[in-house]
């Protein structure tokens, strides 16, 4: 397979076939892949830092795992093979890893990870994933202890981890470097795991070093007094100081954070990617009662939740129940995330705020309605009828425009009263909306004056459109139906090159000429 101390190319070919390959440094740092190991068919270069490996790999493996490291830096140009248990995209895999420590090749200078034989498995019992993931690659030891726990040999960095050096720890009781306050936690569990060969604990304690300072540490012991050949516990340590710190600093945080949420006199409240509620404050609870799933708040959920998950922005919506209105403002957190939006980064939360804006709402759509309607008869005001006439103009649209003005009004006015006046135009609202068709458009420009805009009335239907118009108007009005209006009106349709004045102008042209003709020919 090897020329003298070297591998071949074609050598490395049949090793590598189509595995997953990692190209390490010496301190199991990801370096790229030298040119001889790329462009294999159906193989893959991957950039998986050590630390990431050894935390997903299954805790009672992570000692065979970095043995096999340990045989390979050991034995240059040897492979050294192990099979562990190992989690990725949350599926447990049974995998085979090689070893090959190409340092000293002047045409690799590698350490070559070859991952192979991968078969999907059940879930190995008691398994705790810590997604966190353990210090970077310098800051790892691995001991072997005898029966009454004295270091029989030592590797990795235990100048980092503990403070000594490797031949410092040698010979030495493994006790003597724990904190006096985690002593008894200690020797408990190595009780119990050396009355059962073969069992793994996992062990976090504070290291005291020379200088007096204090660093925790992670120890993943196994019992392996039993095996042929090794006759230790072995101890894989991970120095977490820094690890620690951040989730004391997550703790603390949390804990403003919930002390100030229940504090603000606002419904706030976070959800994981899934819209699940993990946190929310009193009054959430009072605003939407006990939701468990932001989802359930309507069904037309899923448009601003997307909007929310898609942007790096506050998204704000307004979801309508009902009776009431609740107002939703959030914006997701994603992870790593520097990009623009929309954002593929996975979703770490969502977080926000939500009230109850019903009478806002209400107020806002009173408002509209006012802004666009006769507050009397609510028709049609002349801002809604010149920009529907801008429209019809901008479209090329000839729609057919009546310009009326009721007869007999002013007498009714000042005869029966204002109330009487106001009751009769409601009426000939109503009338005139029942004439039209929904798509027409029904108008009043104040006093007694309305205006109809209709699409698609051919010439030959303007005259029976008129007259039914008048027909209605005239019918008899107040309770004993004894009172009578009339009506004049003028018609027009738009023409390019009009603006909605000039469309208006001569359809009250028309309606005034109308008013004198029926002023000619005497009464009704």
């Amino acid at each position: 397979m090897v020329a003298g101390d070297r591998w071949t190319c074609d050598a490395l070919a049949d090793l590598l076939g189509d595995a997953r390959v990692t190209c390490w440094d010496a301190d199991a740092r990801v370096v790229p892949a030298p040119p001889m190991l790329r462009g294999r068919p159906g193989s893959a270069i991957l950039s998986q830092r050590w630390h990431d490996l050894v935390e997903r790999t299954y805790a009672d493996d992570r000692g065979d795992l970095v043995l096999a490291w340990l045989g390979s830096m050991r034995r240059p140009g040897v492979p050294v093979r192990a099979r562990f248990r190992y989690l990725r995209a949350g599926a447990w895999l049974s995998v085979d890893i090689t070893f090959l420590n190409l340092l000293g090749d002047r045409d690799v200078g590698v350490i070559v990870a070859i991952e192979h034989d991968e078969r999907p498995i059940d879930p190995p019992p008691a398994v705790t994933f810590v997604e966190e993931g353990p210090p970077p690659s310098h800051a790892w030891h691995l001991l072997h202890l005898d029966e009454l726990g004295r270091v029989t040999s030592a590797e990795g960095f235990t100048s980092s981890t503990i403070g000594r050096s490797l031949d410092d720890v040698l010979g030495r009781d493994a006790s003597s470097w724990v904190h006096p306050e985690d002593l008894d936690r200690a020797i408990a569990t190595w009780i119990e795991m050396i009355g059962e060969p073969g069992t793994t604990r996992t062990l976090l304690h504070r290291t005291i070093r020379p200088d007096g300072s204090a660093r925790w540490t992670e120890n993943i012991i196994t019992n392996r007094l039993h095996e042929p050949g090794v006759h230790a516990v072995v101890s894989l340590g991970y120095d977490i100081e820094d690890r620690r710190r951040r989730e004391a600093a997550l703790r603390a945080s949390e804990q403003q954070f919930r002390a100030l949420a229940e504090e603000i006199p606002v419904a706030v409240f976070r959800a994981d990617a899934d819209g699940v509620v993990t946190y929310s404050n009193d009054l959430f609870r009072q605003v939407v009662g006990e939701v468990r799933r932001l989802h359930n708040l309507s069904d037309a959920a899923g448009d601003w939740w997307d909007a929310m998950i898609d942007a790096r922005r506050s998204v704000e919506a307004n979801i309508d129940l009902g009776d009431r209105v609740l107002r939703i403002r959030g914006r997701a957190q994603h992870e790593d995330c520097d990009g623009d939006v929309p954002c593929s980064c996975p979703v770490l939360a969502v977080v926000g705020s939500i009230e109850d804006v019903t009478e806002v709402v209400v107020r806002e759509r009173r408002l509209d309605e006012l802004a666009h309607s006769d507050p009397l008869t609510g028709l049609a005001n002349r801002r809604v009828l010149e920009t529907t006439l801008r429209r019809a103009i901008d479209r090329g649209e000839q729609v057919l425009v009546l310009s009326m003005d009721l007869d007999g009004f002013k007498a009714l006015n000042d005869e029966a009263g204002h109330h009487a006046g106001d009751q009769a135009l409601v009426e000939i609202a109503s009338r005139l909306r029942s004439v039209v068709r929904p798509s027409d458009l029904v108008a009043r420009l104040g006093g007694d004056e309305f205006v109809l805009v209709c699409r698609a009335v051919a010439d030959s239907a303007v005259d029976d459109l008129v007259v039914r118009v008048r027909a209605i108007v005239a019918e008899p009005l107040g309770e004993r139906r004894d009172r009578h209006l009339f009506v004049s009106i003028g018609t027009t349709r738009t023409q390019p090159g009009d603006d909605a004045d000039d469309v208006l102008r001569r359809a009250d042209q028309r309606m005034y000429e109308d008013k004198r003709a029926r002023a000619l020919a005497g009464p009704r």
